[in-house]
């Protein structure tokens, strides 16, 4: 168990909400892959989930918009590049 997934267990088992949780994640200095992937492992649900979860969480609300920005940047300069 990788360090991230070892404190967001750990935070969940000692009574904190999904949300509180992350929120130390967030202030421990976690990435976003780490956080997404613990959330998949602890949870036991899939990555997509996993996924949502994070991007509903407060405390990671400015890496969720970021990352959907850019992944809407990249869809359109493929589009654009594929003439579609």
């Amino acid at each position: 168990m990788d360090s991230v997934q070892t404190l967001l267990a750990d935070s969940l088992r000692r009574g904190a909400s999904l949300d509180e949780a992350l929120a130390e994640l967030r202030e421990q200095g976690a990435f976003p892959v780490a956080v997404i992937k613990a959330i998949h492992l602890v949870r036991q649900v899939s990555l997509a989930e996993a996924k949502l979860l994070f991007a509903k969480s407060p405390a990671w609300a400015v890496e969720a918009a970021a990352g959907d920005a850019l992944h809407a940047e990249v869809a359109s300069i493929l589009a654009n590049e594929s003439g579609g």
